[in-house]
């Protein structure tokens, strides 16, 4: 297991500042209050829950100059989605506090929310999540990076070819109908998991997985074929 620190601290104080001028029109307010209140003017009905309240895309998109990359392409479908997802994760939580929880990930870094709403569990290539506190996340380690594998042996670099090809794919045909692009495909970003070989499983025996999610613009492909007509 690692930890991840969501952002470095100017980025978290530059957040803070934010999310107070946007409520009071003033850099100091208690950002919990702040965001409690932001909550209300981003709230709207659920699609997905019937009965439950859900964040407004669109509103968030546009009265905030810097969000994560998920953010680009707003609709209401794809945000109620990744409410929804964080819901079932988070299962016991106020309704409240996971709202409140998705919008400062949408605001800061998004990638503990796709790893919930896009789960190893699921069968995406991303690392196994297992939960937040304050602004850390923890989730799995999965091995050493791509670049460790420049001078593997053919049949290594060959399945990871294949693995890469068949993970742009899964992007983009998944039972979310959601496509996942990702903007930063360097091999840092990516990781060798060595899988089991006790049955005499050959040495390409390995799955890649992508270990940095915070590149990832998420784009709901309903809506995306119904403005093309």
């Amino acid at each position: 297991m690692i930890l991840k620190k969501l952002a470095h601290d100017n980025e978290l104080s530059e957040l803070d500042k934010a999310i107070c001028v946007n409520h009071t029109g003033s850099s100091n307010c208690v950002v919990s209050d702040a965001v409690r209140l932001l909550i209300g003017n981003y709230s709207q009905p659920s699609s997905f829950r019937q009965g439950e309240p859900t964040l407004g895309g669109h509103k968030i998109f546009s009265q905030h100059h810097h969000t994560s990359d998920v953010l680009l392409c707003p609709s209401h479908r794809k945000i109620d989605y990744l409410v929804a997802e964080a819901t079932k994760f988070n299962r016991g939580s106020h309704k409240s506090t996971i709202l409140a929880y998705v919008l400062t990930s949408l605001l800061l870094n998004a990638e503990p929310l796709m790893l919930q709403a896009f789960p190893k569990s699921k069968g995406f290539p991303f690392p196994e999540y297992f939960g937040s506190c304050g602004r850390l996340v923890a989730e799995e380690y999965v091995g050493t990076t791509l670049t460790f594998y420049y001078n593997a042996d053919f049949k290594v670099r060959a399945a990871i070819a294949k693995q890469l090809l068949d993970m742009a794919n899964l992007f983009y045909e998944n039972e979310s109908e959601m496509i996942l692009y990702f903007t930063d495909p360097t091999a840092d970003n990516f990781a060798i998991r060595e899988l089991d070989n006790s049955q005499n499983v050959q040495s390409t025996a390995i799955e890649v997985v992508l270990v940095d999610l915070e590149g990832l613009i998420v784009v709901d492909k309903q809506e995306l074929f119904s403005s093309e007509y």
